[in-house]
């Protein structure tokens, strides 16, 4: 690239960026789960700041951030995890020349360790990590921004649990994403970058598109929310297939190539998922949420051009043809030659292998240049080693030749196919023994040893090695190979297997293969070996199986709840091993019924008690009433190789009978009982149980009867209760059940009381109840007979001095005393009471006749009284 179209780059970005970056400082980035030891793991979480345009003092203030793991099955919250930030660096460009002032990501590096308990991260659906940020850019242009700072960043990660189904640790770390966008992209021009990552656990990964995670709230840093989180909301024509529009669009290859032709420009988000897989099940994934810049770069001129040639000829190297190197060919060497009608233009030249994994760095005699002007060449070599870096097939290399164009480099590559003789060599021989494969059975505590030896005709040296079927570590299993003469052209080594099982675990296994193979050391270490494949077992000795029993008649009883079961379990070996007992319940808690065993262990004979009592309020018949318990003996012998023995007992749980309690009244009750307003009410009422269980006494009718002025206490007693019932009828009694309220006239009421005793017998308890009618009248008035007197003499005599009438109309329900009022001739008041018991002294009346009036709430009388001195 020439300097003027550099100047250009940079003016333009520099005028791009000052008017149009505005927002927040977080461009992007993802989490880490890196496992350390045990259940030890750091979680990092990696964020890309806007350099430029981001507010610097945040730098200094963000140094911690809060996550929060949730539980994939149900969205449970499980725990947060406080990282803090330990580094920040900044993102190199591709192509250092193209560096501008105006495009400047730092990395910042957030972390912290963590115990992640297996008995909270056990579940088999797995975890995962979220931390919530916002806001984006206002500035982004495929995403829909009502206001500035409405769009937030979601950052997760998906991790599996730490132990897997039978409870065993279950090491993994997450992938780890290569460097992110240091470049921008230009209009019309393919971009191409590797997005993909790295593996410490050697699991596959997985890249697809993804949409963006917005945040939950426009909070500066919000708390961050379980699952489902919603998508950024991108504008018409763009979605998870199309967030870069392109002629492709934005794509990512499942490998991790990332490739985009863009055809507008702007200020894309974007993100990429990497779905992490262990044994075909995918098990945990990663998200990069980030940004790309598109502006409209000028034409970046032509790309290099690449030819190639061996070296002393003349022709030049045509696709698709293969060269054939001899192991007399020396050198073996190729010309290159490099061209760019862009000169002057600086030129770098790469090797890279195709169909095989080596370092080919080395093969180039020159890797970078200058050329200035189109006629200019830049010159190397590629020479190959005498050894080929892959044997008996055509190696094929790429030499790729860049420019120096911004933002990426064009490029040229030509593809060499190569074929690369090595020096004659003659394969080893294995000549002791001479058969092919050995079969043998060893006697546990024997040591089993097969001497090896090897020649070669080419006096090479020689090397054997031990190579396994299926895996297994052979110095598990006491295994060994050594060798004890190595010269040139002859080689002797012993195997030797230990097959003490006090020392080694063949519990799990007990026949093993493998192969032996004796290899030349010649020049390119590509020689085929001789192989001798061993058949190998193991005779463990016997081991007589435990036995376990019980005292009891029979393994399979009733018993009644309220008993106490309890019996003794034993467990015997004959061949003296150490023996453990133990019990397993079928489906059901010991420790929630407070069932008692504790297991046994030792040398040939152990015994255990079992104890249950069987507590009423623990067993509910209706949802158990069977109960079966494997009790387990299980051996270790001296090959730690056991055997077991199991017994199973049931139980089976009945209810004992339960006869009701009865209720009743302490005395003979006739009914109904009939009371008058003002009488008292009074029943001793009696709850009584013959299994002198715990009875409980109530009356039944407190809600109806809530408003009447009655006593009655539920009691509670063991065998016998009681609780006395009283009542003294009103007029408001009587008159509160009417529905409307009206008023009674010299009838009766009647009102039914319901008591009820029942026992606490938890399977099935019993009841008896019993009803008492009280029928509650109004007291009867005749008031025919009633005359009141007309005449008093207040002189003070001692006889007939006041006014009253002692014989009023008795008060009922109905009808009830209000007032009396005396008045003259003239309708002047002269005495008033509202007492029943009223006395008119005559004071200040003249001899002459008055009018009285006795008031009654549903009656009024009225008379004269005549004053006489």
């Amino acid at each position: 690239m020439n300097f003027s179209v550099k100047t250009y780059l940079f003016t333009f970005l520099c005028l791009f960026f000052s008017g149009k970056v505005i927002g927040t400082h977080i461009v992007g980035g993802e989490f880490e789960m890196v496992h350390q030891s045990g259940y030890n793991y750091d979680i990092n979480l990696v964020l890309y700041f806007d350099d430029v345009n981001g507010e610097q003092s945040i730098l200094q203030r963000e140094n911690s951030l809060t996550a929060y793991i949730y539980s994939k099955r149900d969205d449970r919250f499980i725990r947060t995890v406080t990282l803090s930030k330990t580094s920040t660096t900044f993102v190199p460009y591709t192509n250092i020349d193209c560096t501008i002032e105006s495009l400047r990501t730092r990395r910042l590096f957030y972390t912290t360790r963590v115990l992640l308990s297996p008995n909270v991260f056990n579940e088999s659906e797995g975890y995962y990590l979220v931390w919530e940020r916002c806001c984006r850019n206002n500035t982004i242009d495929n995403i829909v921004l009502v206001s500035p700072n409405t769009v937030g960043q979601t950052f997760y990660l998906e991790f599996p649990p730490v132990v897997d189904e039978e409870g065993e640790p279950f090491v993994n770390s997450s992938p780890v994403l290569f460097p992110p966008l240091s470049d921008y992209a230009c209009v019309g021009q393919f971009y191409y970058v590797d997005f993909a990552g790295s593996d410490a656990d050697g699991d596959s990964i997985v890249y697809s598109m993804i949409n963006p995670l917005n945040s939950s709230t426009i909070a500066p840093v919000p708390t961050p929310t379980p699952a489902p989180h919603g998508d950024v909301p991108w504008i018409s024509g763009v979605d998870i297939d199309n967030q870069i529009p392109g002629t492709p669009s934005l794509n990512v290859s499942p490998t991790g190539l990332l490739t985009v032709t863009p055809s507008m420009a702007g200020l894309f988000v974007f993100a990429v998922r990497a779905e992490e897989y262990r044994n075909g099940k995918k098990i945990g994934e990663v998200r990069r949420d980030f940004q790309m810049l598109v502006i409209d770069c000028p034409n970046p001129g032509s790309p290099p051009e690449i030819f190639a040639r061996i070296k002393g000829q003349t022709d030049l190297y045509k696709d698709g043809s293969i060269i054939t190197f001899t192991s007399d060919d020396s050198p073996k060497c190729m010309e290159l030659f490099v061209q760019d009608a862009d000169a002057p233009e600086a030129l770098t030249i790469r090797a890279r292998p195709v169909n095989f994994s080596a370092n080919v760095s080395g093969i180039l005699s020159l890797n970078s240049g200058f050329v200035v002007n189109e006629n200019d060449t830049l010159k190397t070599e590629v020479c190959f080693p005498d050894c080929p870096y892959s044997e008996n097939k055509p190696m094929y290399i790429d030499l790729i030749a860049y420019d120096d164009a911004c933002s990426l480099p064009l490029s040229d590559t030509v593809r060499i196919g190569v074929i690369i003789q090595p020096p004659p060599n003659a394969d080893p021989e294995i000549v002791n023994p001479a058969a092919e494969s050995v079969t043998e059975q060893v006697r546990e505590g024997e040591v089993y040893v097969l001497p090896i030896e090897g020649i070669d005709s080419d006096n090479d040296l020689m090397a054997v090695t031990a190579v396994t079927h299926d895996g297994f570590n052979m110095a598990d299993f006491g295994m060994s190979i050594k060798t004890t003469l190595s010269e040139p052209g002859k080689l002797e080594a012993e195997f030797m297997w230990e097959t003490g099982c006090d020392v080694y675990d063949f519990t799990q296994r007990t026949e093993f293969d493998l192969w032996v193979i004796v290899d030349d050391l010649d020049e390119c270490r590509q020689g085929n070996g001789d192989t001798l494949s061993l058949s190998l077992s193991v005779k463990l000795p016997t081991n007589n199986d435990p036995v376990v029993s019980t005292d009891l008649p029979n393994n399979t009883f009733f018993a009644y709840i309220g008993e106490t079961l309890d019996f003794n379990v034993f467990a015997k070996d004959i061949d003296d091993d150490f023996v453990t007992l133990r019990v397993e319940p079928d489906g059901f808690p010991m420790d929630f019924y407070q069932i008692k065993f504790d297991g046994a262990e030792g040398f040939t004979n152990v015994v255990s008690p079992f104890l249950w009592d069987l507590d009423c309020d623990l067993i509910d018949l209706d949802f158990r009433n069977e109960f079966n318990f494997y009790f387990i003996a299980t051996d270790q012998d001296k090959c730690k190789f056991p055997n077991a023995d199991t017994l199973q007992v049931s139980v089976v749980i009945l209810p004992p009978e339960n006869e009701h309690p009865e209720i009743s009244f302490s005395e003979v009750v006739s009914q109904p009982l009939i009371f008058k307003v003002g009488e008292q009410v009074s029943l001793n009422v009696i709850g009584t149980d013959l299994d002198n269980d715990s009875v409980f006494i109530d009356l039944l009718d407190r809600e109806k009867y809530e408003n009447l002025n009655y006593t009655f206490e539920a009691a509670k007693g063991l065998g016998k209760v009681s609780s006395l019932f009283t009542w003294v009828p009103s007029c408001s009694d009587i008159t509160a059940i009417a529905e409307p309220p009206s008023i009674v006239q010299e009838q009766d009421e009647f009102f039914t009381f319901s008591f009820i005793v029942w026992d606490n017998y938890c399977i099935k308890p019993q009841y008896d109840t019993i009803k008492v009618e009280i029928g509650v009248e109004d007291i009867f008035v005749d008031d025919t007979e009633f005359i009141p007197p007309n005449v008093f003499t207040p002189n003070r005599d001692g006889y007939n001095d006041s006014f009253t009438v002692p014989n009023l109309p008795k008060d009922n329900c109905d009808n009830q005393f209000l007032e009396i009022s005396i008045y003259n001739r003239h309708g002047n008041l002269m005495f008033r009471d509202d007492d029943r018991a009223f006395e008119w002294d005559g004071d200040g009346a003249s001899v002459g006749v008055y009018y009285y009036f006795l008031r009654f709430t549903n009656a009024e009388y009225k008379g004269t009284i005549s004053v006489i001195h």
